[in-house]
């Protein structure tokens, strides 16, 4: 009898401890989530603007569309490559902010530029991340051209070189 109920005592706490570890946890978790779904939420841009779609995590824009607005006073596009890779070929016209300095640049960036829709692109960085950094200041209004500089020419889309 006694041994009966020691194997019952240890099946009980085969099947409770287990369940407990999970609901602590899950609600040692739940900030996190919250969070989580949260960041989702911010990443999540719906619409179309100017031939611009939203993707998976980011808004991007396509060459086309770029190549149409990129010429107005209401469009910045900042380019966060190295100021190396900068140096050797840029879309004419963007403002070079190399991805090590963006935190630095960013507060700047959120109180000068409020109405103006930024485009961000980049040779040689995790472009993404840097979206990330963009959304961590609070900025949302922002697209991605993620298809390079050989589409950029092949629409005749002005290169630059050098520094500026």
């Amino acid at each position: 009898m006694k041994q009966k109920f020691t194997l019952s005592l240890f099946g009980l706490a085969a099947i409770l401890l287990p369940l407990s570890l999970w609901f602590f946890s899950k609600e040692a978790l739940v900030p996190y989530l919250v969070s989580l779904n949260d960041r989702a939420k911010k990443t999540s841009l719906q619409g179309e603007v100017a031939g611009v779609k939203a993707a998976s995590d980011f808004a991007t824009i396509s060459t086309d569309s770029l190549k149409e607005i990129y010429q107005g006073d209401q469009v910045l596009v900042l380019d966060l490559s190295a100021e190396a890779t900068f140096a050797l070929s840029h879309i004419n016209s963007a403002i070079n902010i190399p991805f090590e300095d963006l935190n630095e640049v960013l507060p700047v960036i959120k109180s000068d530029f409020q109405n103006v829709s930024l485009i961000l692109t980049c040779t040689g960085c995790d472009l993404e991340n840097g979206a990330t950094q963009f959304l961590d200041q609070g900025l949302s209004t922002f697209y991605l051209y993620k298809e390079g500089l050989n589409e950029w020419r092949k629409v005749g889309g002005e290169v630059g070189t050098g520094k500026d």
